[in-house]
């Protein structure tokens, strides 16, 4: 699963045609893989200049390897936000205080807080 996700990512064209790397993104973000109730959940958010994270969502079927965009209007369930708000409090502390992304990158997220 890990794999096909990693793939998705790798071979996203957003929606406006643009790759990743044309989205003036700053070369940090995260991703969460989620093996949800409904669904594989794949979310990935990578920082923008000033505080922005973007946000780009698929989903694949239970026991299915092939991602697809999620519909525009689902974000995250209550079990990605934790992680997303982890993830805000650390590019706060880090980057948005002036420290190198690599103090951002070494953070990780407590086994079992979710």
């Amino acid at each position: 699963m890990v794999e096909a996700a990693r793939g998705a990512i790798e071979t996203a064209e957003l929606a406006s045609g643009a790759t990743f790397a044309e989205t003036g993104q700053l070369g940090a973000g995260f991703a969460i893989l989620h093996v949800g109730q409904e669904a594989v959940w794949l979310l990935m958010h990578l920082w923008l200049p000033g505080g922005i994270a973007s946000r780009h969502l698929w989903r694949a079927d239970i026991g299915r390897h092939d991602f697809s965009p999620a519909p525009d209007h689902l974000m995250a369930c209550v079990w990605e936000l934790a992680v997303v708000d982890f993830e805000r409090r650390a590019w706060v502390d880090t980057a948005l205080a002036g420290k190198p992304l690599s103090e951002y990158f070494a953070r990780t997220l407590p086994a079992g807080t979710v």
